[in-house]
């Protein structure tokens, strides 16, 4: 009897002999594997660290608190804000309980009072960030030397800046902030404005970053598109909103400039206030972000401070409370490939530039396909074809 099965059985063979030799690469040419879609970190507001899944062992120091020491600005809004909400975040994940102690005023002896008093509060680890508590910090760092510390935006240092002793038990970041001004002068230049100002505080090496940055992001922007860009620049010296300064920004708007990036202090304040007299105008505003502040801020070059935050918290506590060898008494940077800066996606205001191209534009920063110089004197101008740079110092 003939058997009709056989035809089956051989298209079946034939058929898992192609699959096999696909899958090994042979003659056949190679089926083209999916690419995962571009991604750009979330919204700092509201991150969770979720430590790795392979991670069983308990934290250290579960029966003691974990510190945060600001200076007088509080925590009420920005960055303080920012650190506090992250703080909690991993308290509530890990079961700690959160510590906070405010300087009572702007002064050095404040600062120093309030460090003083989380270092004696039974604390694994304190949390300090800026200038001020830079200051305090040095004198405080040998004063404990069994407590943690991590110091944001900035390195330990005398009130005199001669010195910047850091012990192993303090840990600083700093963040790549040129990184966070060129994804947002490259968005806007593509969004279409052409019309550029910076606004700078006084020209300390973190703000020549940001103006540097932004500046190599309007470029890369420009030339895509084959077009000519301006940015006016200039340093004030100035570190608080002021009505001589928004009158001058004022000015800036009504003369033809779309769009200023304020760095320093609180100087998108004037920045945000010129577009209210003027009627015109958009303000990029640095730090964190600044969305709430109004339409008028188009985004925010935002470090990421709630997300470091809580991955150098567990780092700390996972390695049995203390700092590795790479992070003990040393100073690191980070940005877009540890997604510790970003441009806020939750009120997005641009229109021509979108969502999806932003995330291509942070993948290839964080993969290191896109680059950006980094800059500390203001002296020095990225070299550009396309944008003139019209320096007002």
């Amino acid at each position: 009897m003939r058997n009709t099965h056989r035809p089956k059985r051989r298209l079946a063979a034939l058929l898992t002999a192609l699959a096999l030799l696909t899958a090994c690469g042979g003659n056949a040419a190679s089926a083209p594997q999916p690419q995962a879609a571009p991604t750009a970190p979330p919204d700092d507001n509201g991150y969770v660290f979720a430590a790795p899944q392979d991670t069983a062992a308990p934290l250290y120091g579960g029966d003691m608190p974990i510190a945060l020491a600001l200076d007088a600005s509080g925590a009420d809004t920005g960055r303080g804000a920012a650190v506090q909400r992250g703080m909690q975040a991993f308290a509530d994940t890990f079961h700690y309980t959160l510590q906070v102690y405010t300087a009572a005023e702007p002064t050095p002896e404040a600062c120093r009072q309030a460090l003083d008093e989380a270092s004696q509060g039974g604390a694994s680890i304190v949390v300090c960030a800026g200038e001020e508590m830079a200051v305090a910090l040095h004198g405080a760092q040998s004063a404990y030397p069994t407590v943690g510390y991590l110091l944001l935006d900035a390195e330990p240092h005398n009130a005199d800046y001669s010195d910047y002793t850091i012990e192993q038990n303090v840990h600083s970041v700093l963040f790549r902030v040129e990184q966070a001004a060129y994804l947002a002068g490259y968005a806007a230049v593509m969004d279409g404005y052409t019309k550029l100002g910076f606004l700078g505080g006084v020209t300390m090496p973190e703000n020549v970053r940001y103006c540097t940055g932004f500046i190599q992001g309007a470029e890369a922007a420009a030339a895509r598109q084959g077009i000519q860009v301006t940015v006016k620049t200039w340093y004030s010296g100035l570190s608080n909103a002021e009505e001589d300064l928004t009158a001058r920004m004022s000015g800036w708007y009504t003369d033809g400039t779309e769009l200023i990036l304020a760095a320093g202090g609180n100087l998108e304040q004037s920045c945000i206030d010129a577009t209210a007299t003027a009627g015109t105008g958009r303000v990029i505003a640095v730090g964190w972000d600044h969305g709430a502040s109004g339409t008028a801020v188009l985004t925010s070059a935002a470090n990421r401070y709630a997300a470091v935050v809580q991955a150098k918290l567990y780092e700390f506590l996972a390695a049995g409370g203390t700092w590795s060898e790479e992070a003990a008494g040393h100073m690191l940077r980070l940005g877009a490939r540890e997604e510790a800066i970003a441009l806020p996606t939750a009120d997005w205001r641009f229109t021509a530039f979108t969502p999806a191209m932003y995330a291509e534009l942070y993948t290839s920063l964080a993969a290191g396909t896109v680059t950006v110089e980094s800059y500390s004197d203001s002296g020095d101008i990225p070299p550009t074809a396309n944008v003139t740079v019209e320096p007002q110092n």
